[in-house]
């Protein structure tokens, strides 16, 4: 943890911040890559088409949660018990539109996802990104999906709804992120390799899909 004194004042940088700070470049081109933004986009203006883009980022989404959901299910008592607001019926509600492990980048991330959760904080590292994302900037998504395809609506309310105050689930899971993590750089350094791995996931199905679309 930093500390700064100026004029016998003390500010306190603490690691979520820190965190999201030294990891904002990275996840900044997953925010901005094509493939997200044609979710966005009006179906005349997306290059990759926009039902299908949204259906290939709900099943990944549905594919990793249920990936660690059922990775914490042995490490029962490991973790806090606010956490099991995650622990969703996942696949028994809602089954993948497409195959994803057709992808060779999707089973990079799901086999770096199982190597990591041997390591609690690097665990905790896919938890950050993948829990808040729903939390933070999924919730935006969610919005615009729904506005463009009503019928999705049961899919991503499983993906990005939960049964607990999201602001409050926030402000703990930082604080505990803050309270736990030892290895500070480490756990910052992971987080950016995810989001590459992330990239290239977003790479490959766009890339795909640009082909079907020619």
């Amino acid at each position: 943890m930093a500390s700064t004194d100026t004029d016998n004042t003390t500010t306190t940088t603490t690691f979520s911040h820190k965190l999201k700070e030294e990891t904002k470049e990275k996840h900044k081109i997953l925010d901005t890559h094509p493939f997200v933004k044609s979710i966005f986009a009006k179906s005349s203006e997306s290059s990759t088409g926009n039902n299908t883009t949204t259906g290939y980022y709900l099943d990944l989404h549905l594919t990793i949660l249920n990936e660690i959901k059922l990775i914490l299910k042995e490490k029962s008592g490991e973790f806090p018990e606010y956490f099991k607001f995650f622990n969703k019926d996942y696949h028994q509600q809602h089954e993948v539109t497409h195959n994803l492990l057709n992808y060779k980048s999707v089973i990079l991330l799901i086999n770096k996802l199982h190597i990591d959760a041997y390591n609690k904080e690097l665990l905790l590292s896919h938890m950050y990104i993948w829990w808040l994302g729903v939390l933070y900037g999924g919730q935006m998504i969610k919005r615009s999906i729904i506005k463009k395809n009503p019928d999705l609506s049961e899919y991503t309310s499983l993906i990005f709804d939960f049964e607990c105050n999201v602001k409050e689930f926030i402000v703990d899971f930082k604080n505990y992120l803050d309270d736990t993590v030892i290895h500070k750089d480490e756990f910052i350094e992971n987080v950016n390799i995810v989001y590459t791995f992330i990239k290239n996931v977003f790479d490959e199905i766009d890339n795909e899909l640009k082909l079907k679309m020619d």
